[in-house]
């Protein structure tokens, strides 16, 4: 009688290709701008570089001790919108992609539309966003909540412009369309740790139960 061979141990399946270049995110985790999962994401490292993010490119007026956040924004957003927990989390959400395509300024993204190259920009926000709802467990905004944090966002603006920014040398094309201030006590930019914890703090409140990511 011969003996039998012992079977083989089963090969660990193969590592999943991803698709494009990765970067590392601020606790050293992988991700892949063309090919983001939400799987991918750690809501503490998007709150630390959304708070070391400069709003308007760093074009603040210059006496400030402290650079204004992208999370300082996406804080003051979701305050601004009506208190449902869905909507609020969707505001918190709106620029979270800036963690890892950085923000561009509105006149920089006319200039990508006129050399045509925003589509590629607004790919990357796409997907990077999508991950980012359904680690949260949300579904896209609807037209509704969508329009709501639009116009909260332009209030926002209008409010870090008043507060903020220097006084322009010539009128900004929105001008005659630039809705009014909030009405919140006058805008002092965050140290980047309070920034990071305020944003992490009101996202780990407004998380549902169904997150797949919790904070």
């Amino acid at each position: 009688m011969t003996a039998t061979s012992a079977p083989h141990a089963p090969h660990p399946p193969a590592a999943v290709a991803r698709l494009g270049a990765w970067l590392q995110l601020a606790g050293g985790e992988p991700w892949w701008p063309m090919d983001p999962r939400p799987t991918d994401v750690v809501w503490r490292s998007f709150a630390a570089s959304l708070a070391r993010t400069p709003r308007f490119g760093g074009h603040m007026a210059e006496d400030s001790p402290h650079t204004y956040s992208v999370a300082q924004h996406c804080v003051l957003v979701a305050q601004a919108v009506n208190p449902v927990p869905r909507l609020r989390l969707h505001a918190l959400l709106h620029d979270a992609h800036e963690a890892v395509i950085g923000d561009v300024p509105d006149p920089l993204q006319r200039c990508l539309h006129t050399l045509g190259g925003l589509a590629a920009l607004h790919c990357l926000r796409d997907r990077t966003d999508e991950a980012l709802w359904a680690a949260a467990g949300l579904t896209a905004p609807t037209v509704s909540e969508a329009a709501a944090i639009a116009l909260a966002d332009a209030r926002a603006l209008a409010t870090e412009r008043r507060d903020l920014l220097a006084t322009p040398h010539q009128p900004w094309v929105q001008d005659d369309q630039r809705p009014l201030p909030l009405p919140v006590p006058r805008l002092r930019p965050w140290p980047w740790t309070q920034a990071a914890d305020e944003w992490l703090t009101l996202l780990r409140a407004l998380l549902p139960t169904t997150a797949l990511v919790r904070g």
